[in-house]
């Protein structure tokens, strides 16, 4: 994830830096828009990308923690959104576990917002 941090951090540079003059120096402005937008578009899905995993990576810290911190108690929509994550994904303590399903998992849905859904529903019945 740190290398999608620093390629997001190179990709937030501004498009307007990388402008040359054109037509023999008679015009200056070159459009940027499109590589702009480019930029723009990988570094939302960099962050997809990093929300996924840290929501992940969360989730398994909590469940790994709470015996050793004697269950701690979470805010209300944190427990909801911890409870639906374990339905879904339960925490790995066994032998090494491939988390590339789990990280295409997460990013499915944040994309769906089927997590942010799930707590909101649970927060207003």
């Amino acid at each position: 994830m740190a290398a999608l941090v620093m390629e997001n951090r190179t990709l937030n540079m501004p498009a307007s830096v990388d402008s040359v003059p054109a037509k023999g120096n008679a015009e200056d402005h070159v459009s940027n828009s499109t590589w702009a937008s480019r930029k723009a578009l990988q570094i939302v899905e960099n962050t997809k990308q990093i929300v996924g995993v840290e929501m992940l990576i969360a989730n398994q810290a909590i469940a790994l923690t709470q015996a050793a911190l004697q269950t701690p108690k979470l805010g209300v929509d944190t427990q909801i959104a911890f409870d639906w994550l374990q339905k879904r994904l339960p925490t790995a303590t066994g032998d090494d576990h491939y988390t590339h399903d789990d990280i295409a998992e997460s990013r499915k849905w944040l994309e769906s917002d089927a997590l942010l859904l799930a707590v909101a529903q649970t927060t207003q019945s």
